[in-house]
């Protein structure tokens, strides 16, 4: 097997996914009324750490295994994630996903894809097992930067689609706005795309010349 010498970080919600996992958990917790009031409420500008502990209340009592109940019964992730994953297995690749969301729906998603590592939203668990409430929100772009040298950032693959993806883009020359949600997004990027995960591959292939 290869040594994992590419490493390609890459945010999850809205990049890899074709639809919001929180907004699709609270959907199926029967929370839907109560999500839509939120998003009245979002409108107001609430702060951004505010928004998610209030989007991770709604979920609160649903248990890990009903998460990934409803996880697997839905296809979340964008067409051609099969072959996102065989292109890093196949390469060995150094694969990190990125992401404010909570923790137990990114490891499912880290296991799903074979990636090597994930940052995310820790939650405080209720017996064990059901969501009680929101844990740490770590300062990801701080965590990457104590874990990987400079040079390491500097020749990764960034791959984001929103601002909050910007200053990761600045730690890297080969940074990737994919189905950006705004054109300073894809200014602030190398390269730009849009399409799905099979498309994603290609430009990733290209990049690395394999």
């Amino acid at each position: 097997m290869k040594p994992k010498n590419i490493l390609i970080l890459c945010d999850f919600d809205g990049t890899l996914t074709q639809i919001d996992v929180l907004d699709f958990l609270a959907d199926a917790y029967g929370k839907r009324e109560e999500k839509e009031l939120l998003k009245q409420e979002i409108q107001k500008g609430l702060h951004q750490d505010s928004i998610l502990e209030k989007r991770i209340d709604l979920l609160k009592g649903m248990s890990l295994e009903q998460i990934q109940y409803h996880l697997a019964s839905k296809e979340i992730l964008r067409v051609g994630w099969e072959e996102l994953k065989k292109t890093i297995s196949e390469f060995n690749i150094h694969f990190v996903l990125l992401s404010g969301n909570i923790s137990p729906v990114i490891e499912y998603y880290q296991e799903l894809l074979g990636a090597s590592c994930q940052f995310s939203t820790s939650v405080i668990l209720k017996n064990g097992n059901q969501i009680d409430s929101i844990g740490t929100i770590h300062k990801r772009k701080d965590i990457v930067c104590s874990l990987f040298t400079k040079e390491q950032l500097q020749s990764a693959i960034i791959i984001g689609d929103d601002t909050f993806d910007i200053p990761f883009f600045e730690l890297s020359t080969k940074s990737i706005a994919f189905n950006a949600k705004t054109a300073y997004v894809k200014e602030m990027a190398k390269y730009k795309l849009n399409g799905n995960l099979s498309d994603l591959v290609k430009l990733l292939k290209k990049i690395l010349k394999f």
